[in-house]
Parts: C-alpha cells; structure tokens; sequence
C-alpha cells in the first residue's frame, strides 16, 4: 500500500476502514489467509487502519479466522443478518420477514432446490437433497440440522438455496411481484 493516494492524502485519509469478504475474496481457494494478504493488512494497520469482514459466514465458522486476521472490531455475519462483536458476541441481529420467509419455503420445498435456513450458528434443512452436497463440498466445517417442519422454525436470519441460479433468481421474481414485496436476494 502506498503512503500517498488520491488527492494527495495518505490512504488512512481515505480510507481509515476497509472490509473485506472472506471466500473468494480474501481467502485462497484452500479457505486460508495468504500470507502476502496478511502482511498487507498488519502493515495497513500499523498505519492506523482499521480492518474487519463482511460475510455470509455464521460465527462458528469465522472463529478460526479472527485469531490469524486478529480481528478486535465488530463484523457483518450471515449477508448482513447478524453483527458479531469479538468481545461482546452478537449486537446486532436482522431476520427475514416472516411471510417472506413463509412464501419462499413453500415455493422452494417440492423442487431440487436445497433448502437451508441460518439462525445464528445453526443450519437447518427441511430434507437433505442433492444440491446441498455441492454447499457441503464448499463449507467442510458445517453441520445440517433436518427439520421435517422447517416453516414452525421462522426466525431465521438469512435463507440459502443450493441450485440452478437462474431459475431461483426467476421463481423469486415472480414471488416478488405476486406478494408485492422487494425480497432482498444474492447470488453467491
């Protein structure tokens, strides 16, 4: 990182906080911090930079990453469903609204779509499907909890399908303008 940057300041005058995400981003395809991404952040630090992530990650699985990151500031979990403090826990929590979340689980539960709802450090699927291997093979360090009943379940912060993006882009499309409420969805 360069003392100097745009207008002339240093890059703490313009940037003082930088966010990172994790996989894909910051992480190797091994799911580590390289060692040149660590170096740049302690040196950015030590200038006076502040440094923490966003992710759809739960805690668990971010744990292991705050002692190598030695991350001591609040940070965005589950696509912004939840901010966790490493000192204090969870400050901050955002769930999905329960018609949505209503409307989504019936639209997706009879197709090949895997179904996963998060609530905090849990996972919970209302039947194990093809398609949640493929989220499995990414994430070794989860574990699916079933609920046959997954709707008795709505406080969820944040509703994951494993499938064919296009279609699940299109079917919430359509919810979308069916129930005439935004659904805030991503792809990941």
């Amino acid at each position: 990182m360069s003392e100097n940057h745009k207008n002339g300041g240093t890059i703490m005058d313009n940037y003082p906080l930088v966010v990172a995400d994790l996989d894909g981003t910051l992480l190797t395809d091994e799911k580590k911090v390289s060692k040149e991404n660590l170096i740049a952040i302690n040196k950015y630090r030590e200038k006076g930079g502040m440094f923490t992530i966003a992710t759809g990650r739960s805690q668990k699985t971010v744990l292991p990453l705050l002692r190598i990151l030695n991350i001591d500031m609040p940070m965005i979990l589950l696509n912004g469903g939840e901010l966790f403090d490493p000192k204090k826990g969870v400050i901050y929590s955002n769930y999905v609204d329960e018609t949505i979340f209503e409307q989504v689980i019936d639209l997706f539960i009879d197709s090949d779509f895997g179904i996963m709802t998060f609530y905090k450090d849990k996972i919970f699927i209302p039947d194990f499907k093809p398609a949640h291997e493929l989220y499995l093979e990414k994430q070794r360090d989860v574990k699916l909890e079933q609920l046959e009943e997954i709707k008795k379940f709505n406080k969820v912060n944040k509703i994951l399908l494993v499938g064919n993006v296009k279609k699940a882009r299109d079917m919430l499309l359509s919810l979308e303008q069916k129930i005439k409420k935004d659904i805030n969805f991503v792809q990941t």
